[in-house]
This record gives C-alpha cells, structure tokens and sequence, in this order.
C-alpha cells in the first residue's frame, strides 16, 4: 500500500473531503430544508403569503376592525324644516362639518313602517302600516329576518335603548310603557326577534332622558357595543318638541358619545329622522332621491358624524332605509336582507359608516417567478 505521506495528491484530496459543502454544515443543506419545509408547511408565512391569491374576504375577515356605529332616530322633518334654520344651529354645524346626505328620503308613512323598513329591508303594506298595534303572528308584525336577529346571531354585539320606558326588555308591553311610544320601536314588530330570548335581552333598554346617561355609560364601558341604537322620547325627537328641543337634545347627546373612547376608537354616529311632513326642500337637497314605491315626498335629514367623516360635507347618493340598513349589514359582514341588498339603488354609505372596512384591493395576482426561483440558495 502506498504510503500517504509520500502520495502529494493526498492532501488535496483530504482537503477536498473536508470542506464545508454549500448544501451542508450550519448554512448548509439540513437547515435550508429545513427552513424550506417550514414555510410550505406554515402555508402563511411572509414568503409564501405573498404568492398566494388573498380573496376579498380573507383581507376583511384577517384585517379589519369591527366597525362601531350608532342610530340616533329622529322624527318627522324633512331637510328643509332643519337645513338653514336657525331653530337648529347643531344640526347644521354637523350638516357643515361632518358628512351630511343630500338625497336621503324617509320609505313610508306614517312612522312605523319606517322603523320596520330600517330592520327588515322590506315594507310590504301591512308590518307597521297606518301606525297599527304590533301584535306577535298578527299582519301589523314582521315575521322575518331582521337586524336585530342577525347582530345577535353573528355574535356583534348590539344595544337598543329608548328613553323613559319602565324598564328593560324588548316586549311589546315594556314598548309601550313609560314615555315610549311604541311605534317607535322596531323590535316591537318583529315577531322572530321577539321569540329569540338573547336578541330580545338585548333591546327596549331604558335610558333617561334629557343626557341619557345609560347609553353613555355603555358606550364607556370596556365591553361597549360595537353597534347602538336610540329611540329618544317624543319631545326630545321632536315628534311632539319643537326642532328647537330636538336640536339641544342632539347636541348634549352626541357631544357626550363624542367624548368616548367608543367615539375616539372609530365610533360613527348616524342622525336621521324616519320621515318628513312635506317641507319644501332645503337647497341643494333632495335634487336626486330614491323614492320606494312612488312616495314622493319624503326627503329627510341624515348625517353621518364621525372622525373620519370630519369635513365630508355634503354627500348626493341617493339614500333611503333600505340604503341604510343595507350599509350596515355590509359594515358589519352580514347578509343584506331584501331591499336592503339593493345598495345600487338604495345606497351604499359604508364609506362613511365604516371607513375602518374600506380595505385597499387585496392581492389577488402571483409573482412572476415560482417561490423556488426567487429563493435565495
């Protein structure tokens, strides 16, 4: 056998066996598949993750906050007995402030209906027609879905409040009880919400008026609802008060949410008013509305107040209940019931409701090169 130190090719050869090869050692082979099978096992890690195609639902469900939104519902006027009366300097400060919807109308007459349209997307003639007395299985009763329902299903936390019931609870005789008016509330007329012990539990809360420190104190809370609802008494809401009232009114209470952190957070405050009693317009408004069912003559004043929303201004799509209420279940991710998915028609205010939900377009491309082509070896 040939002796080592006398073969001179040995030490190149020993050498050669012992150099760290580019797939082995420390950054070698082992750790790279490793690392390799890692990724494609984790299937959402930063490098595969943006080879993928994301859906619009994945971006939304993965990114977004849950939007937080509260209906204050006014009654009877239409724009022109608010916009540029002096009777409400409130209301058009957040007219010129905030975003304010120039071609909004009221559904229906009289004022149930419309609060049955705002809950249900439907207005078929008979649920709340002519002011009738809810009555559970009666024609006066909705028996379908609604929101209240859908916000207790999907798990979003909601909270209906009216000021000087008795007490608390969403049946027809708490409804009707105290300084409420039952016409006025919409889970009075609707037959599955009131069946569904936990959607009821959360409507027909009482709240005192002139500053409604209950709905306040909710809106503090760490647990607040990501959507609220008033129905103010029947002077704050001028259905009986003067516009002068209902201003003072709005301006303690949405100066007081305001003041949340609900608010600071992303909160949105709609003021709308379920339908007018046949002003002349105000001008600039009403040049272009969306009128359900040939009712022509119901442009109202809604506003949409938020951080956000700040210096909006005045915004012309053509906007009823239907409108409203389907932007808030497409906000919130729910099902768009009846009308109410008709946005192209009854518009779509998701921008100014929930801003926190308009996403930027989600990837839905690949990169040119396959992941094992840009990987670096």
């Amino acid at each position: 056998m040939p002796d080592p130190s006398q073969d001179r090719q040995a030490p190149i050869r020993r050498a050669r066996r012992r150099r760290p090869s580019r797939f082995l050692g420390v950054h070698g082979r082992t750790r790279r598949l490793r690392i390799i099978a890692a990724v494609v096992m984790a299937g959402a890690g930063a490098a595969i993750g943006s080879v993928l195609p994301v859906s619009a639902a994945s971006a939304a469900t993965g990114s977004a906050t849950t939007p937080k939104i509260l209906v204050i519902m006014m009654e009877n006027h239409g724009d022109g007995s608010l916009i540029g009366n002096s009777a409400a300097p409130f209301e058009n400060s957040l007219a010129a402030h905030y975003a304010t919807f120039t071609n909004s109308a009221g559904v229906d007459h009289p004022s149930a209906p419309n609060y049955v349209a705002f809950v249900s997307g439907q207005d078929n003639g008979s649920a709340g027609a002519g002011d009738c007395s809810a009555s559970i299985g009666s024609s006066c009763n909705w028996s379908g879905a609604n929101l209240g329902v859908q916000l207790q299903q999907a798990g979003i936390s909601n909270a209906w409040y009216a000021e000087g019931l008795s007490g608390n609870g969403c049946s027809i005789s708490n409804s009707s009880s105290g300084d409420g008016d039952i016409n006025h509330m919409p889970w009075a007329y609707m037959d599955t919400w009131q069946a569904n012990a936990a959607a009821c539990a959360n409507a027909g809360l009482t709240t005192t008026a002139p500053n409604d420190p209950q709905l306040i104190s909710a809106l503090s809370s760490t647990n607040s609802p990501s959507f609220a609802w008033v129905t103010p008494n029947l002077t704050d809401d001028t259905h009986n008060g003067t516009i002068a009232q209902g201003d003072t009114y709005l301006r303690n209470l949405v100066t007081a949410v305001q003041g949340t952190d609900w608010y600071a957070s992303g909160g949105t405050i709609l003021v709308t008013y379920d339908e007018d009693e046949g002003e002349t317009d105000a001008p600039g408004y009403c040049t272009n509305p969306v009128f359900y069912g040939g009712n022509n003559s119901n442009c109202i004043t809604t506003l949409a107040v938020s951080n956000a929303d700040a210096g909006v201004g005045a915004v012309s799509t053509p906007l009823d209940h239907f409108g409203v209420l389907g932007s808030i279940e497409k906000c919130y991710g729910l099902t768009q019931l009846a009308d109410a998915a008709n946005l192209a028609t009854y518009g779509d205010i998701t921008s100014q409701l929930c801003p926190s939900r308009v996403l930027p377009p989600p990837i839905t491309g690949t990169m040119a090169a396959p992941w094992w082509r840009w990987w670096r070896w």
